[in-house]
């Protein structure tokens, strides 16, 4: 989905597509969902907050999803996917998705046998 598409959404989608396009990478993006009519009180609480985009994408990798799963799930690209896992990988000195894996259930990121949300 690029940019233009993305901004349409952000003005015009539901309430679980601002909530996932207020963390978009690019800055007109996330500002769309902002100035959307219908955000309401209690969105721009929960937005306030939210994860951080690597706290989301170590939590799906942790779920087990593949990165074209991961975009789906987040509305961006699979390249964009691609980044980010590197970034997470990097940031935490983690060799490979196994490793982020581990750390997200022993830091309890994710917690076994909880729902995936």
């Amino acid at each position: 989905m690029n940019a233009k598409d993305r901004m349409k959404l952000a003005m015009k989608g539901d309430r679980e597509a601002r909530s996932i396009l207020i963390r978009d990478s690019n800055r007109m993006v996330a500002t769309a969902v902002i100035h959307n009519p219908r955000v309401t009180d209690q969105e721009v609480e929960n937005i306030a907050a939210m994860r951080t985009v690597a706290d989301e994408v170590l939590r799906l990798i942790a779920r087990g999803l593949s990165n074209a799963e991961i975009a789906k799930e987040l509305f961006v690209s699979e390249t964009t996917v691609k980044t980010h896992v590197a970034h997470v990988l990097m940031k935490l000195s983690l060799r490979d998705r196994v490793q982020a894996v581990v750390l997200a259930y022993e830091s309890g990121i994710v917690q076994p046998g909880a729902s995936p949300s």
